[in-house]
């Protein structure tokens, strides 16, 4: 779009606004532009990330950003202001982020953990560690409900898992037919969209039950997948 021919990894909605996060794969280098349909313009591009950035996630105020990757931080951006302030050393690679719908809290996914930080105090208040031994994948957060998506190492078992984020147990275990490479809650939690490796979206609700297929034009991997705020 608009002449960028850059690898998009993640996009996000907030307020009726969507904004898009161009990444170079390679460097790492993000670029942040408004959806504007008529006025595609770049805002601001900004290399601090010395590897891959894998994911950037929006709060729900649309007043900070956050980004993580390769080089194990988590940094936090002044959307307004176009600027770094504040940045998280980790002890591994970030493979997702996902505030809670509050904007409260935000939770970092790694291979073999998920940490909880309460985001006004810059605290980590909890580990979850990944006990099943798959390997977790993405994740998206509803107001109860944590949905991760799991796979076996050798790729033939593919999960949705709900956690109840109150008690942090294992709610639901839903099977998936492909390898899920995003994930996303609807804003009122009730359905839960995957995009599948093989190029395609499903939908399904909390409850396990699959709803309807939607065949996706998309040509390649669908790398992110989110509802507008309206749903």
């Amino acid at each position: 779009t608009a002449g960028d021919k850059r690898v998009v990894h993640k996009a996000e909605f907030r307020a009726g606004r969507r904004v898009r996060l161009g990444v170079d794969f390679a460097s790492g280098k993000a670029s942040p532009l408004p959806a504007t349909p008529a006025d595609f313009a770049m805002v601001g591009e900004h290399k601090t990330h010395e590897f891959a950035v894998y994911v950037v996630r929006i709060g729900s105020d649309s007043r900070f950003a956050v980004s993580a990757g390769k080089d194990k931080y988590i940094r936090v951006w002044d959307l307004a202001a176009q600027r770094e302030f504040d940045c998280w050393p980790q002890d591994d690679e970030i493979h997702d982020l996902a505030f809670s719908p509050d904007g409260k809290y935000l939770y970092a996914l790694q291979r073999d953990s998920i940490g909880v930080w309460e985001f006004a105090r810059r605290k980590r208040v909890r580990s979850v560690p990944n006990a099943s031994g798959e390997w977790i994948r993405y994740m998206a957060i509803s107001k109860t409900l944590l949905a991760v998506a799991t796979q076996a190492d050798s790729g033939r078992s593919t999960f949705i898992k709900l956690v109840d984020t109150t008690t942090w147990q294992v709610i639901r275990k839903i099977p998936v037919p492909d390898s899920i490479d995003s994930i996303a809650f609807s804003p009122d939690g009730k359905t839960i969209a995957v995009g599948l490796h093989n190029m395609k979206v499903s939908l399904w609700t909390v409850d396990g039950k699959e709803g309807r297929k939607m065949l996706s034009l998309h040509k390649d991997y669908i790398n992110c997948i989110g509802f507008s705020p309206d749903g």
